[in-house]
């Protein structure tokens, strides 16, 4: 018997549980698999609106920040839970510095927020 690595064994037992040989050959070779609405996986559109408000009125406004990320924490995710309804509002703003490298040295900060949904 031959030895098998074990990324490709747990490839390979993972598409073993799949519906049909079609779908684990294409999960073991890597083909995108395309859902029922006829698009590729991860080409779906959603929405990125512009908003009108900053960072700062978002949050007066009961949103709250949920993740940071790069070396600054430019880009925040705000959630607002909507009391009555399922699901949250969700907005994605990015921080920019006046012309620093380090934004935490801005002595000026701007964002742009988007709405996620």
């Amino acid at each position: 018997m031959r030895y098998t690595s074990g990324v490709v064994a747990v490839l390979l037992v993972a598409a073993s549980f799949s519906a049909s040989p079609a779908e684990a050959q294409s999960s073991v070779i890597g083909s995108p698999v395309t859902p029922a609405g006829g698009r590729a996986a991860g080409k779906m559109p959603t929405t990125f609106a512009p908003l009108a408000q900053s960072m700062a009125q978002l949050l007066d406004d009961g949103f709250q920040i949920v993740s940071l990320t790069g070396e600054d924490g430019e880009m925040v995710v705000l959630r607002k839970a909507l009391p009555g309804q399922p699901g949250s509002k969700w907005v994605r703003c990015e921080l920019a510095g006046g012309g620093q490298s380090k934004l935490i040295y801005s002595r000026s900060v701007s964002s742009d927020c988007r709405a996620l949904n």
